[in-house]
């Protein structure tokens, strides 16, 4: 069955359309979370917040073709809280910076809000410019922006 006619199911009630429905989004879920908080204890978090959420409110989505740009954005969301409560229980102030020979994953985590959300959703969750657009309810130029200014950021850091 394909994932418009799950998601139909799901729109109506049925919850073991909507279990189908995640499973099929799993991994990139996953990567996507995994670009904006690293810890495995705070992507589950995010992750199970994320999917409680679509499924208490999926009845409210309104074309089954726009779940998947629905679900990045409560994932998204959740993340950016779970990233603000993370700080808030740090309450630590970052003690300069990684060597460069980290990983190109601990640059992208320092990267400013605005830059690290283009990335992370290009890169870790595979969307268009254009799905991008409509997550972050950004024009897909504003988007393109931000991804070249986020890249040439982390290539000054990274080289």
């Amino acid at each position: 069955m394909d994932n418009d006619s799950l998601v139909k199911k799901a729109m109506k009630g049925n919850a073991n359309a909507f279990v189908e429905v995640i499973k099929n989004y799993e991994k990139v879920l996953y990567k996507t979370a995994y670009g904006f908080l690293k810890d495995p204890h705070d992507i589950e978090d995010v992750l199970q917040d994320t999917t409680l959420i679509a499924y208490e409110s999926i009845g409210k989505l309104r074309d089954p073709k726009l779940f998947n740009t629905w679900v990045y954005r409560i994932l998204v969301n959740e993340s950016k809280k779970m990233l603000k409560e993370r700080r808030q229980r740090e309450q630590v102030v970052y003690q300069g910076k990684e060597e460069k020979g980290s990983s190109i994953h601990n640059v992208i985590i320092e990267l400013d809000e605005k830059y690290k959300l283009p990335i992370v959703l290009y890169y870790y969750a595979g969307l268009s410019t254009r799905e991008i657009s409509t997550v972050l309810s950004e024009s897909e130029g504003t988007v393109k922006s931000k991804l070249y200014r986020g890249r040439e950021l982390i290539r000054k850091e990274w080289m």
